[in-house]
């Protein structure tokens, strides 16, 4: 005779456990509670502030994209200053795809070579992307010209230009653990530890309950990003400072609709587009890079700080000094209680 057919698994009639010669059953195992992967994965600055979701609850704006307006300036921060445009003030392209390709041009070509506007040139005539920049010889002298441009207060008296390639890293990945990758993190509870170590200081704003101007309230996972460079410079002492810098191509203007880029114009733009979240997120990136690679590393003493360079707003190397800083270079040094209390908060992991 043949064998006998099988029955289901699990079925009633299988063998005890134990039985002489039986196995034990098999069932389909249960899970009895919730699992939520949305807020469990790798999270960029910009997918963390993906705000268009609790824009539409909670009523607070989106990030202005790469380009936006990011409101009027008080009067004072008008464009009325009777000033010739800066260099790329005068070039009409803009948008999302512009930025990526003055980004990736920053990125690729080494701001302190030789021919830095040919080079430029010759990048971005290579770049199928940077059509919708128009004349690319037009975009390479607005760039070099502002690359050219002392970036007070941020690194007085010296132009990105100047720094020799051995001083900068451009480009520097990161993907930091949040805590051991699973337990979530209450941003609204880590934002409300950032905003008491940072105290009076006016970007202290952009973390009171950060939880609601996020995509996800509660996340997990991977932290990523990039910096668009780190910076080495020395002190009068010869000891290495580091600053964290980002590029910027919005439009900032005032309430007449010319250009304004200073530093209340700036500030607002800091605030409207959560910069500051993006900026200490940066720095806990480089404290770490710092603390693994930096022989000696102490932050109190090197770690400088970060800033956004808002490069509509560059000058070129004859950009008036107003006040110790210069049109479109806003600088920003948090306590460092609370580029330290954040990067505790991130490696627990739970808050």
């Amino acid at each position: 005779a043949g064998p006998e057919p099988a029955g289901e698994l699990g079925a009633d009639s299988a063998a005890e456990p134990g039985a002489a010669g039986g196995t034990p059953p098999l069932a389909v195992a249960r899970l009895e509670r919730n699992v939520t992967t949305a807020d469990v994965g790798r999270w960029s600055y910009t997918r963390l502030m993906d705000t268009g979701h609790a824009a539409a609850t909670t009523g607070h704006a989106a990030v202005p994209g790469p380009d936006e307006t990011a409101g009027p300036a008080p009067e004072e921060e008008g464009g009325g200053r009777d000033e010739p445009p800066t260099p790329l003030q005068e070039v009409a392209a803009g948008g999302t795809a512009f930025g990526v390709v003055v980004h990736r041009a920053l990125e690729t070509v080494d701001p302190a070579g030789p021919d830095l506007e040919a080079r430029l040139r010759a990048h971005l005539a290579a770049d199928p992307a940077a059509r919708v920049a128009g004349d690319p010889a037009v975009l390479a002298a607005a760039l070099a010209r502002a690359l050219a441009t002392p970036l007070d207060p941020l690194l007085p008296g010296v132009a990105l230009g100047a720094v020799p390639a051995s001083d900068r890293v451009a480009e520097l990945r990161f993907d930091l653990p949040l805590g051991d990758t699973v337990r979530r993190i209450d941003l609204d509870r880590f934002g409300t530890a950032v905003a008491a170590e940072l105290g009076d200081d006016p970007l202290a704003a952009s973390f009171v309950e950060l939880g609601t101007r996020v995509a996800r309230p509660r996340i997990a996972g991977w932290l990523t990003g990039s910096l668009d460079l780190l910076v080495r410079t020395r002190d009068a002492d010869g000891r290495p400072r580091f600053t964290v810098i980002d590029h910027k191509t919005n439009v900032l203007r005032g309430p007449d609709g010319d250009p304004a880029y200073g530093p209340e114009a700036m500030r607002r733009a800091v605030l409207a587009g959560e910069y500051a979240v993006q900026m200490l997120l940066y720095l806990v990136a480089a404290h770490r890079f710092l603390r693994w690679r930096q022989p000696g590393y102490d932050p109190a003493r090197d770690l400088a700080g970060a800033g956004l360079l808002f490069l509509r707003g560059l000058g070129g190397p004859g950009a008036p000094l107003r006040d110790g800083g210069r049109d479109g270079v806003f600088a920003w040094r948090p306590p460092l209680g609370a580029v330290l209390r954040a990067d505790r908060l991130l490696a627990e992991g739970a808050t």
